[in-house]
């Protein structure tokens, strides 16, 4: 029951904001008053001001403001301006004269007295007039501009970047070289081929069996943090094999690229 009271009131509602929306005039009244309507005209000595298509009024003529309700609308003028020219422009077309250069430099200014004045003659300026510009090479045209050559701190630079890299090559190369051979040196001075020193993993068990520790270290050597304290120690051994201490097997721990070959070129022999 309270939605059915709400839909009339809705609709009421509506048509008074949609009767509103059409208000664009006003009728202004002698007492003060103002009446927004549609449209509003004169109809003899009354004022036929209709506020909506359902309410139209009637106002005698001594009850409207009429000056202030029909004042006429103020219409915006255009003003057009002509671009004057100035009298300066005005003779652009025509030639223009030229004003002399003195010997001190500065241009002498023409009287109003005096003519048209010649340009001034300029021996070089009409030398330089009449000089031909020669026309360009096709051949010259046609091929590509050469790069200037780089500085030469640029190139000393790219020179040692070169060969510093080559020089790191080398050295990883030669130690390298240097590794395997020691390797091979120190399997065959421990009764083994030295071919099996460039077999991966297998020269690993090689070593531990060399340094006289079971195989299973090699399991050992796989886990984390373990396999570096088993590699300490299997060093340690090796070193103890071929008569060394324990300072030389911790060399060959921290420094292998110095003491394997020292291990491989001296006169020690392998303990069994």
């Amino acid at each position: 029951m309270r939605t059915l009271w709400r839909i009339p009131c809705l609709a009421a509602w509506l048509w008074i904001a949609m009767s509103g929306v059409g208000h664009a005039k006003s009728v202004y009244l002698q007492d003060g008053g103002i009446v927004e309507c549609e449209s509003f005209r004169r109809q003899g000595e009354s004022v036929v001001v209709k506020v909506n298509r359902d309410v139209v009024l009637e106002f005698g003529s001594g009850e409207v403001d009429l000056q202030k309700t029909f004042r006429p609308h103020k219409k915006t003028v255009r003003k057009r301006y002509a671009h004057k020219i100035p009298a300066d422009t005005a003779g652009a077309s025509q030639p223009s004269q030229v004003a002399p250069v003195t010997s001190s430099g500065i241009a002498q200014r023409p009287t109003p007295d005096q003519g048209p004045i010649a340009p001034a003659a300029n021996p070089q300026a009409s030398a330089a007039v009449s000089t031909p510009i020669p026309a360009p090479d096709p051949a010259l045209a046609n091929k590509a501009p050469m790069m200037p050559d780089a500085p030469p701190q640029v190139s000393a630079i790219a020179a040692m970047g070169s060969s510093s890299v080559f020089l790191l090559a080398g050295s990883g190369l030669a130690a390298i070289l240097l590794m395997v051979a020691a390797q091979w040196k120190i399997f065959e001075k421990a009764g083994q081929a030295g071919w099996k020193s460039l077999i991966p993993i297998y020269n690993v068990y090689l070593l531990i069996v060399i340094a006289g520790k079971p195989w299973w270290w090699l399991i050992l050597m796989l886990i984390p943090l373990v396999g570096i304290v088993i590699c300490l120690l299997m060093t340690i051994a090796l070193a103890n094999k071929f008569g060394k201490g324990t300072i030389f097997g911790l060399g060959l721990f921290f420094a292998g690229i110095v003491f394997f070959p020292v291990l491989a070129f001296d006169g020690s022999t392998y303990n069994d």
